[in-house]
């Protein structure tokens, strides 16, 4: 089973495999058509895949945390006798807490999920304040998309410091800039990944995911 850092590397290289199948297909005009006049929207669709890529490695990381350390799973939600004796053994418990702790941070922003994991278990996700307002304006670029077709609002203009665009207007994602925005996650991701890892997993368990070598250099590869 693939770890959270393969998981994540597996996920990018499809997708740039992807946009350079199309980019290649482009340059054959038989084939291509006007793939062109589709880029802005094919670059909001890879962004977004890209951004919901990194978010579900923090996932698949804490996952990995709180499976391999328990007792930071302590804290005072009850549980039932009745449910605890629903479970064979103390892993399936275990597994089960973890998946209701995942859950219930999935549904906080960024900022608020690494506050929270920072405070209540020590977990660094960010290195600096400024790492988690880049990552944190790229997931807000993500739910433009997602959520009002890339079509800039009053809530991404309080959210966002400095944009480029204005209410009205479109989010502006070239090719390029999509790829210089990957580097970024990329980046981020593979700082996290040996951060974390190191400090709450691979001290307790002899078999886990070591670093992967290269995560952010894929851009280009």
């Amino acid at each position: 089973m693939l770890g959270p850092a393969e998981q994540y590397r597996s996920t990018t290289q499809a997708i740039l495999d992807f946009m350079q199948y199309l980019v290649a297909a482009d340059d054959d005009k038989k084939s291509s058509g006007n793939l062109f006049d589709h880029l802005p929207l094919i670059s909001e669709l890879v962004f977004q895949r890209f951004v919901d890529n990194f978010i579900t490695y923090i996932s698949d990381l804490l996952t990995v945390v709180f499976t391999a350390r328990p007792e930071m799973l302590k804290s005072d939600e009850k549980i039932s006798v009745k449910e605890v004796l629903e479970y064979e053994t103390r892993s399936d418990l275990i597994a089960i807490l973890t998946e209701r702790k995942i859950t219930a941070l999935s549904f906080k922003g960024l900022t608020d999920l690494s506050e929270e994991v920072s405070k209540k278990h020590g977990v660094v996700l960010f290195a600096t304040a400024g790492e988690l307002a880049s990552a944190a304006i790229l997931v807000e670029k993500r739910n433009l998309i997602a959520h009002n077709r890339a079509i800039v609002n009053r809530r991404y203009l309080e959210r966002v410091p400095f944009p480029s665009e204005k209410i009205g207007e479109r989010l502006s994602l070239s090719i390029e800039q999509v790829l210089a925005e990957q580097g970024v996650l990329g980046h981020l991701v593979s700082e996290m990944h040996i951060r974390v890892m190191g400090k709450f997993v691979w001290p307790y368990e002899a078999k886990t995911e070591r670093p992967i070598v290269g995560v952010s250099p894929l851009v280009g590869q």
